[in-house]
């Protein structure tokens, strides 16, 4: 399986997913750090996934060996705003092709990259359901 595309179905303020990636999970990774793919250590425009997982992975990949490997992938997503204000995005469409057909997950997925202080009320998650969902 291959990932095509990954973007956002709702946005304000123009954030964008610039790059993503994905790889093999690495357990011990934050899920929410500054830089760039390769600096976090994922390999900028790898999108194919070469494994398949298993209903019941585990963070280890044992999995129950019942379908594939069993081992967990991670994407990993490099985001862009064009202004300091803040900027949202929810919905992840994540675009891919798999045994010759283009298929979309969406994912109940909200980010917000604020301007300021989190606490303030423009930096709030509205929540997934939201959105036209």
């Amino acid at each position: 399986m291959k990932v095509t595309d990954v973007s956002f179905e709702h946005t304000q303020g123009g954030l964008q997913v610039e790059d993503f990636s994905v790889r093999k999970a690495v357990w011990n990774t934050d899920g929410d750090v500054d830089g760039t793919l390769s600096a976090l250590g994922f390999k900028p425009g790898n999108s194919r996934v070469d494994t398949v997982c298993s209903d019941s992975a585990s963070k280890d990949g044992s999995g129950d060996g019942d379908v594939g490997t069993g081992e967990p992938m991670q994407l990993a997503l490099q985001l862009n705003k064009p202004t300091d204000r803040t900027a949202r995005g929810a919905i992840l469409a994540v675009t891919y092709e798999s045994a010759g057909q283009t298929l979309v997950h969406r994912l109940g997925f909200e980010v917000v990259l604020c301007s300021g202080p989190e606490d303030l009320p423009e930096c709030a998650l509205a929540g997934a359901s939201e959105y036209d969902w």
